[in-house]
């Protein structure tokens, strides 16, 4: 349902979310480069006393932070634009389809829950749009652009990233496998005879 509520209202705003996509990935591009330069920095500048190095790789970390920031506060305007947006035409849709309800049905739907779902509803899932657009797309972008840098860097680290990720791949699918199975042992459907007589007479 929550998918096809987002599909619905967000596709007239494609444009403005593509330009959010391309600036939350050049501002994750840029942080994960500047580490980069900041190692450059101390092996080929402090080390070996190269000033001039310091100086120009520290001007370039300057530019690329202002540049992050700048991408920063574009996207942040823009996820607000287009959640602001998405919230208003839910609101305006929801607002049309109450005012085709019959009084019959409004009496039963009550005038209370068709204000909380209008105001209340409404604005929690605006929120979790504009949370995604400003600080969820950014966790895919940073993890596979990690993970891409490590495997660049050093092997030993991209090994160990990697081994991570499995671990973390593995647990994950045990622990939802697990919890499916719990959940359908638990329910009274999947409970054949003996085991529920056995667990009525515990009761």
């Amino acid at each position: 349902m929550l998918l096809r509520l987002l599909r619905t209202y967000l596709r007239p705003y494609r444009t403005p979310i593509v330009i959010l996509l391309v600036l939350q990935l050049v501002q994750t591009i840029a942080t994960l480069y500047l580490p980069s330069l900041n190692a450059d920095i101390i092996d080929k500048g402090v080390t070996q006393g190269d000033t001039a190095y310091i100086m120009r790789t520290g001007g370039v970390m300057l530019v690329i932070s202002l540049g992050q920031v700048i991408c920063a506060i574009v996207a942040v305007y823009f996820g607000a634009k287009v959640a602001m947006s998405f919230g208003r035409d839910v609101r305006g849709g929801l607002f049309t389809r109450v005012q085709s309800f019959s009084a019959q049905e409004m009496g039963v739907l009550g005038a209370p829950s068709l204000i909380t779902r209008t105001t209340n509803d409404v604005q929690q899932v605006q929120m979790v749009v504009l949370m995604t657009f400003t600080f969820l797309i950014m966790a895919p972008i940073m993890l596979i652009g990690g993970v891409v840098m490590a495997l660049h860097g050093r092997r030993r680290a991209g090994a160990i990233a990697g081994g991570a990720l499995m671990l973390a791949g593995a647990m994950a699918t045990r622990w939802s496998v697990y919890k499916a199975g719990f959940q359908s042992a638990a329910d009274p459907k999947y409970v054949v005879g003996p085991q529920r007589a056995r667990r009525a007479a515990r009761r």
